[in-house]
């Protein structure tokens, strides 16, 4: 027999559950129809393919900014570094003026300064699955910086401190 879930104490339940795993943080950013920048912070993003290059995220389909991602060609992802906790929850609240102080250049792509890794996307597919938008995206210029990843786990922002001190004994 097949289970769903059903009521809104099970389903808050998965959540706490699923945020045992650990995962990184991003901002994916796109420009709007109107020119102007759209972002929120996401933990959905993956790899999928490294010939061609793939990587992927999903969007709640009522997100406020679902039509401009689902609509968009191009999208850019930033992981954000262990310092970036505030620039995480800006951009995870609705209404916020969510690029105030950052610099935008017309035409270049929407990366978030000082992050840890950064990548440039044409939209490669979408597939709807369940309540989300699944974006897949073929990267087409990429960066990184030895900044940290800022990581998300038992609801809250933490960082790696031991993953430098790991980095150096598995060099050594």
């Amino acid at each position: 027999m097949c289970k769903t879930l059903t009521t809104q104490t099970e389903t808050r339940s998965l959540r706490r559950r699923l945020g045992q795993y650990p995962t990184g943080v991003a901002i994916v950013t796109t420009e709007g129809r109107d020119g102007k920048p759209v972002g929120m912070t996401i933990n959905s993003f993956h790899s999928i393919s490294m010939v061609p290059a793939l990587v992927g995220w999903c969007i709640d389909r009522h997100a406020a900014s679902y039509c401009a991602f689902a609509q968009a060609e191009q999208f850019s992802i930033t992981v954000l570094n262990e310092h970036q906790a505030d620039v995480a929850t800006r951009f995870a609240q609705r209404g916020a003026d969510k690029f105030h102080g950052l610099r935008i250049e017309p035409g270049k792509p929407l990366v978030i300064p000082n992050g840890s890794a950064w990548f440039q996307c044409s939209v490669f597919n979408r597939f709807r699955l369940g309540d989300h938008l699944m974006l897949i995206g073929q990267v087409i210029d990429s960066g990184e910086s030895q900044a940290s990843p800022l990581v998300f786990a038992q609801g809250a922002f933490q960082s790696l401190p031991s993953l430098k001190a790991q980095t150096l004994a598995v060099s050594a």
